[in-house]
């Protein structure tokens, strides 16, 4: 489609004193697209390059404003016609989702009459998500195809009927079928044209944009702790909790739509994964200047020379080890999914040159690095893939041993733990809402319409409720299993005898009247004796569960929100308190019965934003709150605390909102989920990040700990869900570093002169001669470890900031380690060797041949490694790092010596396995583009859909 689009459209609504910046026309039968670009639109940010300019309608500003959706806008109670009109002349432009549905809507021909006879016919864009314009007219194709509605392409007379007459320009469009523009690149479109800017200028501000929250975002120091594993004793309630806090997401999302403060969104907004591979990945590409553009097109022409030379050898080499330069680089900008192409590419045209040559391949050990890093990076998580769109919640079964995925394809899946293979699953006709397992995880409940009981084991149907006529948007079990609330869009709550071998007709139990409003949160306090509700009408409400007692005696509480809506809710554990969030607030509330409702608050928790999810800890002393204000924060949840003091931590580090957060089963951590791709994992009590858990290709939706806490369970907008596992190291790091000459045995050592040729490592305790080294070693200024096993020594001396493997029996040096070492340190088994450097890195090096294993540490971090050292197994390093503006809190991280080490075939499959999809295995088409050394070696032979994962063995077949 024309660029021009960008120019058809006056500016966004909030500069021109209207309400909305668009109207969106529709049919209702293309609803799901519609909430997608409505909330693609209202989300956007506007690059901070173009805010401010004063185009030729007015100034831009940082949002697009308001965008008019009838289901969203339009009360229940009015004139609906007044009303759509009222929003049309409101608009600043007229979005219409062109198909075969829209085409034969009576109301969206009317809209876009309304639009044009107000004079704002030029300000039409026209959206084509299925059919085919001026199909009638086009062979293989019928009127029944048409997209296009007749009064958007043809003239209207006089009277505002439509004539035969068409408009003397085609309306502009922007394609969003498969094929042609798709959904980011129609979106951008529409956006273009609404800032009247040019497409052009719109992506190149766009990849700016991305690159400066990348910077600010590596300026932020993943700060790696050392914590203890928490204990897994209020594991079952935690596990009651995160079912609660997926739903209160999702629920977060869907209501924004009907919020006050609808204007403020993510910042980045939710799109398909294929969507993010076009632009994101570009903007988080690598910039290639045209000198290395020159420099690789030089090489490549030796390279791919016909005639065999030691040139050409040499120059395919050289371009084999850019691949793993660009690799590290993709790192340091934060695209590890781009990097491990890089690396795969990289070592398979290593290994192609070494085949031809019939030798070993060259540069594996950088390949290996790379993969390692990137593995290593993304905490080993195992992807559940097979669902085809947006996965929306993943939690855990109470027992820890399965997994729940409830997708936007309208399935619910079943995942075994322990192999993570599908075991059970449930494909639905209507939209599915939300899934949850039973309490003892042998059934699973969706709202999809009504609501259905399926056991896991068979997959057999054993209940349904709800009703065709009701569209149940929540539901929870209660504590023991033998009972299902439901609340629907209506404002109806039921509760339902969940047991097998009832009649569906008789399994009603009470219906709780007094919502007005779509129904966002249920849930049973955890003694089941009383059912917490949240809806849209404003309300939280807290009810008696008893089933026996009258209808007009159930209602205990009711928690009113000035008229805002409810996105979430959760009970306290003993049931005593409730937590709520609606706008920028979650609020405290005592849910004991005989308050007064108006004596109820306890507490209003802010946030700059919307709140998007809350939780009680398992213990009850805290609550944890997800914002779109880019922070989680948990506060003191105790009910005589002064509001000024309430707040605990604040957690900053996501580049985007916060969509989820989660406590680990002991309270001691928290889990967040963002749009930003990224889960991070928090220590409530340092407020320090402890892992940031990469690998997603698009937003993660939620995040959820397991009920031991050992693992964290992802669900994203890739399609896919990923389980991730947390192997932290369990050990001060402190511990054993106040006295200069100690070693991983914690003993004192002295080095003292023997001879002209030898030097002595004693024992400073027993006096006890431990070794003797051939060489004089200056006895001052000199850092000495001896491995745990006894069998080497390292020495490093400031003198020449060298470190020494030393053999204990012998006496001999083993290796000599260059490199400005500044403190080295043995693994258990004196295998390897971790040094620091002023150079800001730590490095692991192989002790016998001195050939480095790994680096340790990021380009962008400016701080100084202080130490590293192993831990008591050998599995982990631990590393800190002195930073002046924060010499009170070491920055600690934690590195797995297992995923570093790895041979370089284990790490190729684990990335194509595990890391990526099966779209993510091909260089995208904007890196190809944008990269000579992918189009000039690796892509040499014509074949753009090359699979970066070909030749790995066992790596899965792309279909």
């Amino acid at each position: 489609m024309p660029d021009d689009i960008a120019r058809a459209s006056a500016a966004p609504a909030a500069q021109t004193g209207k309400r909305f910046s668009a109207f969106i026309s529709y049919s209702h039968r293309d609803e799901e697209f519609g909430d997608w670009l409505h909330k693609r639109l209202e989300s956007y940010e506007v690059p901070s390059a173009l805010v401010g300019r004063a185009s030729s309608v007015g100034q831009i500003g940082k949002r697009l404003g308001k965008v008019f959706r009838d289901r969203a806008d339009l009360s229940a109670a009015h004139d609906l016609g007044r009303e759509i009109r009222e929003g049309l002349e409101q608009s600043d432009a007229l979005i219409v989702l062109c198909s075969p549905r829209s085409c034969g809507s009576k109301y969206v021909q009317d809209e876009i009459r309304i639009f044009k006879q107000l004079g704002k016919g030029q300000r039409i864009f026209a959206a084509i998500i299925d059919g085919e314009p001026h199909a009638a007219g086009r062979p293989g194709y019928t009127a029944a195809d048409e997209c296009f509605p007749p009064s958007l392409i043809f003239a209207l007379n006089h009277d505002g009927s439509v004539s035969s007459q068409l408009e003397p320009t085609e309306p502009i469009a922007a394609d969003f079928r498969d094929g042609k523009d798709g959904r980011e690149n129609g979106s951008l479109k529409i956006i273009a044209g609404l800032l009247d800017v040019g497409l052009d200028e719109l992506v190149q501000r766009e990849k700016q944009a991305e690159r400066a929250r990348r910077r600010r975002a590596n300026l932020i120091a993943a700060a790696m702790g050392v914590l203890a594993l928490g204990a897994a004793g209020a594991g079952g309630y935690a596990w009651y909790q995160q079912g609660q806090t997926a739903v209160a997401r999702d629920e977060a999302l869907a209501n924004f739509n009907l919020a006050e403060d609808r204007a403020k969104a993510e910042r980045l907004a939710r799109a398909d994964a294929d969507v993010q591979r076009g632009v994101a990945e570009t903007q988080r590409g690598i910039a290639v200047s045209e000198a290395e553009k020159a420099r690789i097109q030089e090489l490549a022409a030796i390279a791919n020379a016909e005639e065999a030379s030691a040139q050409r050898d040499a120059a395919r080499n050289s371009l084999a080890r850019i691949f793993a330069e660009r690799s590290w680089q993709s790192m340091e900008r934060g695209n590890y999914l781009l990097a491990a192409r890089y690396a795969l590419a990289g070592y398979r045209a290593s290994k192609d040159i070494a085949e031809e040559n019939d030798r070993a391949p060259a540069n594996e050990g950088e390949y290996r690095s790379a993969l390692g890093r990137i593995l290593h990076d993304s905490n080993d998580s195992r992807a559940l893939r097979g669902h085809a769109d947006l996965v929306r919640s993943a939690v855990f079964s109470p027992d820890g041993a399965l997994m729940l995925t409830v997708s936007d394809d309208n399935t619910a899946r079943v995942w075994d733990v322990a192999s993570r293979r599908v075991i059970a699953g449930w494909r639905h006709g209507f939209r599915l809402r939300v899934a949850a397992f039973s309490p003892d995880g042998s059934r699973v409940v969706t709202a999809a319409g009504s609501a259905r009981v399926w056991e896991v084991v068979g997959e057999r149907e054993i209940a349904a409720f709800g009703g065709d006529d009701r569209d149940v948007t929540s539901i929870a079990f209660s504590p023991d299993g033998a009972r299902v609330v439901t609340g629907d869009s209506d404002g109806g709550v039921l509760v339902w005898n969940a047991a097998p071998n009832i009649p569906d007709g008789r399994r009603e139990i009470a219906v709780l009247r007094g919502h007005g409003g779509e129904v966002t949160t249920v849930a049973f306090s955890r003694d089941g004796t009383r059912i917490l509700t949240a809806a849209r009408d404003g309300t939280a409400r807290v009810w008696n569960a008893d089933p026996n007692i009258a209808e007009s005696q159930r209602e205990i509480a009711v928690l009113r929100h000035e008229d805002l809506v409810v996105t979430s809710a959760a009970f306290s554990p003993d049931g005593a308190r409730v937590v709520t969030a609606s706008g920028n607030f979650a609020r405290l509330w005592n849910a004991a019965p005989n308050v007064p409702n108006d004596r109820r608050e306890i507490a209003a928790l802010a946030h700059n934003d919307l709140v998007a999810s809350v939780a009680f800890s398992s213990d009850g002393a805290r609550v944890v709150t997800a914002s779109w204000d880019d922070t989680a924060r948990v506060w003191d949840a105790a009910p005589n605390v002064a509001n000024d003091r309430r707040e605990i931590a604040v957690l900053r580090g996501h580049d985007g909102a916060v969509w989820s957060a989660a406590f680990s089963p002991d309270g001691a951590r928290v889990v967040t989920a963002s749009p930003d791709h990224t889960a991070r994992v928090w220590d409530v009590m340092s407020r320090r990040e402890v892992a940031t858990l990469r690998g997603h290709e698009n937003g993660v939706e939620s995040a959820v700990f397991s009920p031991d806490g050992i693992h964290v369970l992802t669900a994203s907008a890739d399609k896919t869900a990923r389980l991730w596992e947390l192997a932290f190291y369990d050990r001060d790091p402190n511990e054993g570093l106040n006295v200069h000459y100690y070693d991983e045995t914690q003993r004192a050592l002295e080095l003292r002169i023997a001879d002209a040729n030898t030097t002595s490592v004693v024992d400073t305790a027993s006096g006890r001669e431990i070794a003797g080294l051939r060489g004089r070693i200056p006895t001052s200024g000199t850092y000495v470890s001896l491995s745990r096993d006894g069998s080497r020594i390292v020495t490093t001396t400031a003198a020449d900031h060298v470190a020494k493997v030393w053999d204990v029996a012998s006496g001999r040096e083993i290796v000599a380690l260059n490199g400005w070492v500044t403190t080295a340190a043995l693994s258990p088994d004196g295998a390897r060797v971790v040094t620091t450097s002023n150079d800001r890195f730590a490095r692991l090096w192989d002790a016998a041949s001195g050939r480095e294993i790994a680096i340790l540490g990021d380009e962008t971090d400016a701080a100084m490694v202080t130490w590293a050292l192993f831990s008591p197994d050998g599995a982990q390093v631990v590393t800190s790092r002195f930073d002046l503006e924060r010499v009170n809190s070491p920055h600690t991280r934690v590195w797995n010596v297992r995923r570093l080490t790895q041979p370089l075939p284990e790490l190729a499959l684990a990335a194509c396995a595990n890391l990526l999809s099966p779209n993510g295995r091909r260089f995208s088409e904007s890196e190809i583009t944008g990269d000579p050394l992918i189009r000039e070696v690796w892509l040499r032979d014509g074949r753009e859909d090359r699979d970066v994962c070909e030749g790995v063995p066992g790596a899965p077949a792309l279909e």
